[in-house]
């Protein structure tokens, strides 16, 4: 889709009946963007989880949560 173009005139400029339609088809070109920032945001929190800062406060965090 085009950044802040309206599903609906896109529809419209593309013959579409409704928006629906226009979504379903051109959205999927999204899926590899999706998978590209999933990608990104895990990797990232590997990343600090494996830290010795970020094990340190997922242990404090643990000790907290679950000490009764």
């Amino acid at each position: 889709m085009v950044t802040g173009v309206p599903g609906k005139v896109v529809a419209k400029l593309m013959g579409h009946t409704n928006a629906d339609v226009t979504l379903n088809i051109y959205t999927q070109a999204m899926d590899d963007s999706l998978r590209t920032a999933v990608d990104r945001v895990g990797n990232r929190l590997f990343n600090i989880v494996h830290s010795d800062e970020g094990s340190q406060e997922l242990r404090r965090y643990h000790k907290i949560k679950f000490t009764f």
